[in-house]
């Protein structure tokens, strides 16, 4: 990929969701509708409104309840005015409702959360989103790690003040081309990027590990995917404990 192909966006032109399980789901369907129907055609349907990256992670089956099912970082190409003003214009689409609401079809709305994240000042408050650092990047090429930890043995206000401390520590020293987190009294989601592969050994992720039980840690592997919504596609292969960046083209969003 060379550098005119790339398409950095601002760390605040990113939807940050965490999601939970509608409850009337089992487990085995929710894994087959991510999987033949909501994943692919969160690329399918957006790409055309102005996507430039979609990196979702399902969480293992034995994870704990506090723990969302599946959380994802969604780009968006920066709007002309605003950064965020691409997604907003995406919902002035029936496609880009439509999107929206398919969210319920294997989610529960009243736990699931998706936001714009905050530049981290070091402070975070409860099911918070924070960027580290402002530089623009591509998050669909380079290395991107994640990783999920649940808070044990301290209460709520104390793992926050823990796992604000630990950002800072990150945000001093440096080192990833972006990191993204989400906060939670009970748990924490975190992702970072790399541009440079090599880079990445000197990444603090596992000093998470120290601050919450780790549930999930995965560095997030690329995957093509079929654009077409009428192409021919079994879907994807979902028993838990999967992520993917997936790799597609970017078209130029509808004015």
């Amino acid at each position: 990929m060379s550098q005119s192909q790339l398409i950095p966006v601002a760390p605040n032109s990113v939807r940050v969701w965490t999601g939970f399980r509608l409850p009337t789901l089992k487990q085995e369907t929710f894994f087959e509708k991510l999987g033949s129907v909501f994943c692919p055609i969160s690329v399918q349907m957006q790409a055309r409104v102005g996507l430039t990256a979609y990196l979702p992670s399902v969480l293992p089956v034995e994870k704990p309840a506090a723990a969302p099912d599946e959380i994802a970082l969604v780009f968006y190409r920066e709007g002309e005015t605003e950064s965020q003003n691409t997604y907003h214009l995406a919902k002035t689409t029936v496609g880009g409702r439509a999107y929206s609401d398919l969210h319920a079809l294997v989610f529960d709305l009243t736990r699931s959360l998706s936001g714009f994240p905050n530049r981290f000042s070091g402070n975070i408050n409860a099911d918070g989103r924070y960027y580290l650092f402002d530089e623009s990047v591509d998050w669909q090429y380079g290395t991107v790690n994640v990783i999920v930890g649940v808070r044990t043995g301290t209460d709520q206000q104390e793992f926050l003040s823990h796992v604000a401390t630990w950002l800072q520590r990150v945000q001093n020293h440096g080192g990833p081309d972006g990191a993204i987190a989400a906060t939670s009294p009970d748990y924490v989601a975190y992702w970072e990027h790399w541009s440079v592969e090599a880079k990445a050994k000197d990444s603090r992720i596992r000093e998470l590990a120290e601050l919450a039980e780790t549930v999930y840690d995965q560095r997030i592997p690329p995957h093509p995917l079929p654009e077409g919504l009428w192409t021919p596609y079994d879907g994807l292969q979902i028993t838990g404990g999967e992520s993917f960046n997936f790799q597609f083209e970017r078209d130029e969003p509808p004015v």
